[in-house]
């Protein structure tokens, strides 16, 4: 199914799916879930994106930050900061669906190795942070001496 919206131009359709309502007051009340965006050639898929919570926005952001820093300067130390921290934000709330044997979707629980791995990769954020400000203040103490 296809939602088409007309609001001038350009044309917006919205794939969608369809999914029965499971409530007995309403049997023939429908959900339609969003699956991706077209506009104008341009297509955004989105599916999946209820699983987003802030904190996996935020992590998103930051790797961007920390993988742009690395393209652009020639600081590889605050590139892994930005990554180290936005990549364990993501792994530590990040929730992924299955279906189970009736074929319905639940959300899986988070692995207990995977919040480590994400408690792991922001203290070492951190403490890469606390490597730099120190190499900072070394470069600015070796200059006043001289």
């Amino acid at each position: 199914m296809t939602v088409k919206l007309y609001s001038g131009l350009p044309q917006v359709q919205i794939p969608t799916v369809v999914i029965p309502n499971q409530a007995k007051s309403n049997p023939n009340l429908v959900t339609c879930v969003p699956l991706g965006l077209s506009v104008g050639g341009a297509h955004l898929y989105f599916l999946g994106m209820k699983n987003l919570s802030i904190r996996v926005i935020i992590g998103i952001l930051f790797s961007v930050v920390g993988l742009v820093s690395l393209f652009f300067s020639s600081d590889a130390l605050m590139a892994a900061i930005w990554l180290s921290f936005g990549n364990g934000l993501i792994l530590s709330d990040l929730r992924l669906t299955g279906v189970d044997e009736q074929g319905n979707q639940f959300v899986k629980p988070i692995p207990r190795v995977r919040t480590y791995v994400a408690i792991m990769l922001i203290v070492f954020a951190v403490l890469l942070l606390l490597l730099q400000i120190f190499m900072d203040t070394q470069q600015v103490g070796g200059g006043a001496a001289q």
